[in-house]
């Protein structure tokens, strides 16, 4: 794992970044992380994921945004930045918890619209 450290103007935000189709969900990263809107696709992807696994993005308090599956095999999947009932994400931080059947990671991730 490497450190990961990130400031936007006054936030200033410290965590892990986690770094294969692979059998295991600990080495899945996400990018880009901080997502900055008008640079570049309007989606962050989810890589080096288990063939199959479940991505629950959840807002700071624990609500539910958005729940993503992988289950085509090819180790990515992608977020479209909007909610569970398709109306786009405001900007902060949302945490995110990547499940396979048999392992958890968790992380952050930064939106800024």
């Amino acid at each position: 794992m490497r450190p990961l450290i990130i400031t936007i103007g006054l936030l200033f935000i410290a965590g892990l970044l986690l770094s294969g189709c692979t059998e295991t969900v600990t080495t899945s990263q996400v990018f880009p992380d901080p997502y900055v809107m008008g640079q570049g696709s309007n989606e962050v992807v989810f890589i080096d994921l288990a063939a199959v696994c479940t991505i629950e993005i959840t807002m700071l308090d624990g609500s539910l945004v958005r729940r993503i599956s992988e289950t085509d095999g090819d180790g990515q999947a992608s977020w479209d930045l909007k909610n569970q009932a398709g109306e786009d994400v405001v900007s902060g931080i949302y945490l995110y918890l990547i499940k396979s059947q048999s392992q958890e990671a968790k992380g952050r991730l930064i939106i800024n619209k």
